[in-house]
């Protein structure tokens, strides 16, 4: 069993870089967004090899990790995150092999209303591009919102018909 962080971790999301390197994001102290990497030896023993704070400004809530670019030495981890507002914020990280390091700022995705979960999945990546599908919700309604990531920016792409909402669904029928 390790333990990454020993004061505080919530909202635990994990996604795998390499067969023997797990990405795990989180909220950890002072309810500051961070990324641990986890290395296991290939046989019994995992251990913290870095964590990085990708944001200290704001509450983190929720966090969602996607592998972009899975590789050894140069992999790309996309970071989905919920501020304090319930505000749904994004970045690129940079995994070394050693290190994770930040390879974009944080971009704003969503600002209309406050969210209460996110969930991400990875449509398409490689070393310096991405296509990922955010879904969260807020009220009753679920939505999903396509963001792309090319040339060190990332974009949340808003269609003109439904405001950038893929997917829309009120309460459940019982």
């Amino acid at each position: 069993i390790l333990e990454f962080n020993a004061v505080r971790a919530a909202s635990i999301s994990c996604c795998k870089m390499t067969d023997t390197v797990a990405i795990i994001g989180y909220s950890g102290p002072d309810s500051d967004g961070y990324c641990s990497a986890i290395t296991y030896n290939g046989s019994t023993t995992i251990s913290l090899t870095d964590t990085y704070e990708f944001q200290d400004a704001d509450t983190i809530s929720e966090v969602s990790v996607t592998t972009v670019y899975g590789h050894a030495t140069s992999g790309k981890i996309s970071v989905f995150y919920m501020i304090s507002t319930g505000y749904i914020y994004a970045q690129i990280l940079n995994w070394t092999g050693s290190n994770i390091t930040a390879n974009t700022a944080a971009t704003a995705i969503y600002t209309k209303a406050s969210v209460t979960s996110i969930t991400t999945t990875l449509l398409s990546g490689s070393i310096s591009s991405a296509s990922i599908i955010v879904s969260y919700v807020t009220g009753l309604n679920i939505y999903a919102k396509h963001v792309s990531w090319s040339g060190g920016v990332i974009t949340p792409h808003i269609a003109a018909t439904n405001g950038g909402v893929l997917l829309l669904s009120g309460p459940c029928a019982t």
